[in-house]
């Protein structure tokens, strides 16, 4: 068979698989060449990150690990691939690659830049090798909340349920709100220290009939991942400021057939997954909107194998008058997706609890959401 003529006769041909650096034959640098390359790899990092979201939602810690690495090989100055990997070392248990990712930044940052690890990569280090456990264990409990030590071991049985790859419920009943709002502040603050996507959302009552608060929350709550054109218009009938940033899409119509419904679910349950492993935080859950609850329970169903734990405060009096959220748990409870804490009133707990968020039981009304991510 004869040979093809050209310039590629007898040369290796070009491959993206290798890093930027790797030699590539002199012909492979004529302008257009060059930008389809740039092309070619931006779309085979995007893939490899993409990959490696997948592989850690499954626990499949070291091939995402050997994939991380070598996104690192070709895009070597971007830090944030050494703080992917440098979590991925935590949650695979190993401390030592973790030391060794850090310092392979800084000394990657130090001969080409003449710069160090940014701020956000030197506080995710100290965090990660100040863990015992990794991300799979939560902290010990602080001495101020030491009566609620049996409570705290159901939410760690909840979060390495969620990160063993199967979506978990964690419910904190009783009528002592500031109790309770305690628990979930320091489950936040942990999740913040580690860099864990995390929302928590207050519900509140309010007069106006709001939907969708609880997705809304979420996704407000940090950058929109890259979606399909047809996702993200489906996207802002909750953030219609994304119509203003991508011209390009067309308004949302009306919903008004069950698929329509179907796939407005389906695309803010594709936004949601985006992020691996994510823990939700809700107060006052008994407050939230019907269509919140009803999007809760698709995405159950959407993403069964999505490592992540949704923990939420209510009261039973809130339950009682909730008809909608009682079958959803109760629902969760008989697959086996629900665990049930009980709150009973016991220690003084953290000074902030009670400064603006306490709330009465007996309120009634519509939900009101105040959030931090």
């Amino acid at each position: 068979m004869l040979a093809p003529a050209g310039p590629f006769v007898g040369q290796r041909p070009c491959s993206i698989n290798g890093a930027p650096h790797a030699k590539r034959p002199t012909s492979c640098y004529d302008d257009w060449i060059l930008l389809e390359r740039q092309r070619l790899e931006s779309l085979y990092i995007q893939a490899l990150e993409k990959l490696i979201q997948y592989l850690e939602g499954r626990r499949d810690y070291g091939r995402a690990i050997a994939y991380a690495q070598r996104l690192i090989k070709i895009a070597p100055m971007e830090e944030n691939n050494y703080r992917n990997l440098m979590r991925l070392y935590a949650l695979h248990g190993d401390r030592a690659s973790l030391v060794q990712t850090f310092n392979l930044c800084a000394s990657v940052l130090q001969r080409e830049l003449d710069i160090q690890p940014s701020p956000l990569t030197r506080r995710l280090y100290q965090r990660l090798i100040q863990m015992d456990g990794g991300l799979n264990n939560l902290p010990v409990i602080p001495a101020a909340m030491e009566a609620y030590r049996a409570q705290w071991a159901q939410l760690q049985s909840a979060w390495r349920t969620a990160l063993s790859g199967h979506p978990h419920w964690a419910v904190l009943e009783g009528e002592q709100q500031e109790h309770l709002l305690s628990l979930l502040e320091e489950l936040v603050d942990w999740a913040g220290r580690l860099g864990i996507p995390h929302t928590s959302v207050n519900c509140y009552p309010t007069d106006v009939d709001l939907a969708f608060m609880l997705p809304a929350a979420i996704l407000r709550a940090h950058p929109l991942p890259s979606l399909n054109k047809i996702w993200m218009t489906e996207i802002a009938r909750l953030l219609p400021e994304i119509l203003a940033d991508h011209p390009n899409l067309d308004a949302p119509g009306p919903l008004e057939e069950p698929w329509q419904v179907h796939r407005f679910h389906e695309a803010l349950g594709r936004a949601f997954v985006a992020r691996t492993p994510y823990l939700l935080v809700v107060h006052n859950l008994h407050w939230s909107d019907p269509q919140s609850l009803r999007w809760l329970a698709y995405l159950q169903r959407y993403a069964p194998d999505h490592p992540h734990l949704i923990v939420a405060s209510l009261s039973r009096t809130g339950l009682d008058t909730n008809p909608l959220l009682a079958s959803l748990l109760d629902t969760l409870d008989v697959q086996g997706h629900l665990t049930r804490i009980q709150i009973q009133a016991g220690v003084v707990t953290r000074q902030d609890a009670s400064q603006g968020f306490y709330l009465e039981p007996d309120l009634a009304g519509h939900p009101h959401y105040h959030t931090s991510a």
